[in-house]
């Protein structure tokens, strides 16, 4: 019985190395991201903040390799601007629910991301829709926020890992391939190391991109 397996792990592997690509692809991603932080106290109650989305630039390069008409995998190695803002209300005695004057917060946290993607063709033609996802690893960079929160964010871990999920779709146009795609991609562990806090980052990426070669 091992050996059976044995030989249909061989025949697979030799198969999808005979229909996989000679040389794998190239190419960029860019777009925007739609980024926010889930911020919960824990073992106190306080409850959370709820932020308000911030808007950052997410840039790409990938190489993809295929196997077969349908099934490729994708290494990406990419930056990507994350964090959060929020308006809170200015309070006095006389006005506890806010006098009508706000103090803007924007935090703004830069990651270079690492992800291994699996990517699914649904059908291929000169518009080709298609599915893609996997791990991925985000690395802390820089911090360009509030100062209410610059401690917060400068203790943040330094390496988090995450999932990225999404669909697009690829214009076959010759010479070139371009492609719209959508991802959302969240953090798996909890990017503040400290017990009183757990933060979480999350995003929604569009992006547009080329196949270079």
């Amino acid at each position: 019985m091992k050996k059976t397996i044995f030989v249909i792990l061989i025949l697979f592997i030799g198969s999808s190395l005979t229909y996989s690509q000679v040389l794998p692809k190239f190419g960029l991603k860019a777009g925007l991201n739609i980024a926010n932080h889930t911020w919960d106290y824990k073992g106190l109650f306080l409850g959370g903040i709820d932020w308000d989305y911030n808007y950052g630039l997410t840039i790409r390069a990938f190489s993809e390799f295929g196997f077969g008409d349908h099934f490729a995998l994708q290494g990406e190695l990419g930056y990507s601007r994350k964090g959060n803002k929020k308006d809170i209300p200015l309070t006095t005695s006389d006005y506890p629910d806010g006098n009508g004057q706000y103090i803007s917060i924007e935090n703004n946290i830069d990651y270079i991301s690492v992800v291994a993607l699996a990517k699914l063709s649904l059908f291929k033609g000169p518009i080709s829709p298609y599915i893609i996802g996997g791990p991925q690893m985000n690395f802390f960079v820089g911090n360009n926020g509030s100062d209410w929160f610059k401690d917060i964010y400068e203790d943040f871990n330094s390496g988090v890992l995450g999932i990225s999920i999404g669909a697009g779709v690829e214009f076959n146009i010759s010479p070139v391939n371009v492609f719209v795609e959508y991802r959302y991609e969240r953090d798996l562990a909890d990017s503040y190391p400290q017990d009183i806090l757990e933060i979480y980052n999350f995003s929604h990426a569009i992006m547009f991109g080329i196949v270079l070669f």
